[in-house]
């Protein structure tokens, strides 16, 4: 029998499976988002033109990660505050950093977005997975947590 190599390994598991997704469905929105940015960046600014990219993009990006992502079971209006009070912090982040980028350190407003990104892709993966989405798995190993640390009576 042939030993397997590390990828095929990696591409097993089932969180690189989900962050592969999750990455498929965050490039789809990050071409739109940026198509949305450099069509208005000159227009609005860079800080707003990649917050309305963002605000955009995010409709189609919490249909696809409950269903294609994170194959959710339960959708409500819990869900979706989560999502958007998540993706909220994120896209302040993404708003943030083109001001920095560009007002105060008077780099190129083109790659800004670009910058934001190494930022807000891990914080939102790990939130979506955690918190947002959470596996039953993680839903009971953190309901058993909260139970142990309650004292006793």
């Amino acid at each position: 029998m042939k030993k397997e190599n590390l990828i095929t390994r990696l591409l097993k598991i089932k969180i690189v499976q989900q962050f592969i997704k999750f990455g498929l469905v965050g490039a789809l929105n990050t071409l739109l988002t940026l198509a949305i940015y450099y069509l208005t960046y000159r227009q609005i600014g860079p800080s707003l033109a990649n917050g309305l990219g963002f605000l955009l993009t995010s409709i189609l990006g919490i249909y696809l990660n409950f269903k294609f992502v994170f194959k959710a079971e339960h959708f409500s209006a819990w869900t979706l505050f989560k999502y958007y009070a998540t993706y909220g912090v994120s896209m302040l982040i993404s708003m943030y950093v083109p001001h920095l980028w560009v007002n105060v350190w008077g780099l190129d407003a083109r790659i800004a977005p670009l910058i934001s990104l190494l930022i807000t892709i891990p914080f939102n993966f790990v939130f979506m997975r955690l918190w947002v989405f959470p596996s039953k798995k993680t839903t009971v190993a953190a309901e058993t947590s909260q139970k142990s640390q309650q004292p006793k009576n």
